[in-house]
């Protein structure tokens, strides 16, 4: 556990030069620069189906690349939107696919929020923070002999970033560093491709 607390606070220290580093990391960097050059391309569902690579870094920025699969579940989450009651990312229990659905504004009687000034930022900063969480999550499991098997799939705001660690029997969680001035609010298990029943 003492080696566990060493690490994470090594990591943790300087939160923002850690996002800096990922964000310098090769593929990251890669992966952002592709994005921010299509994202002003998307203006319908159909355009972001279209682009894989803007489908792919929105959802692992979301932390749902384990569904990148099922385009047509995550269709129908982004088509519904998230303003009717029975819209399908509402009827969910993973509450990610209602933020993602609400990053993206589709299903809405107004423009999508991918007509934003800010959102490409918007995105890039939960994308970033995304990769921060696994970068930990798997310094942890290293430093206790742990397996990583998963990571939480909320992603909060950059100055709330949740610590994710690792529990010998249940895999990765999220840690209560409460003596550390963080406070743990979700803990999920890991995720797994499952069949979804949904109506449209």
């Amino acid at each position: 556990m003492m080696a566990t607390l060493v690490n994470y606070k090594a990591v943790t220290r300087d939160i923002d030069r850690s996002l800096a580093q990922i964000a310098a990391d090769p593929v990251v960097k890669r992966e952002t620069a592709d994005y921010r050059a299509r994202i002003s391309n998307i203006k319908s569902v159909d355009d972001f189906m279209r682009d894989n690579r803007v489908y792919t870094y929105a959802l692992k920025a979301h932390g749902l690349e384990d569904m990148a699969y099922a385009k047509a579940f995550i269709r129908k989450v982004l088509e519904d939107g998230t303003q009717r009651g029975d819209a399908l990312a509402n009827r969910l229990a993973n509450k990610a696919y209602r933020d993602f659905s609400a990053a993206f504004g589709f299903g809405t009687d107004t423009a999508p929020n991918t007509r934003a000034g800010d959102f490409a930022d918007r995105i890039l900063g939960r994308y970033e923070a995304r990769q921060f969480e696994i970068a930990v999550a798997i310094d942890l499991g290293s430093s206790i002999g742990g397996h990583v098997v998963g990571a939480p799939h909320h992603v909060p705001e950059r100055k709330e970033h949740r610590v994710v660690g690792m529990d010998g029997l249940r895999g990765v969680r999220v840690v209560p560093m409460v003596e550390l001035g963080i406070v743990a609010r979700h803990q999920r298990a890991a995720p797994k491709r499952q069949s979804h029943s949904w109506h449209g």
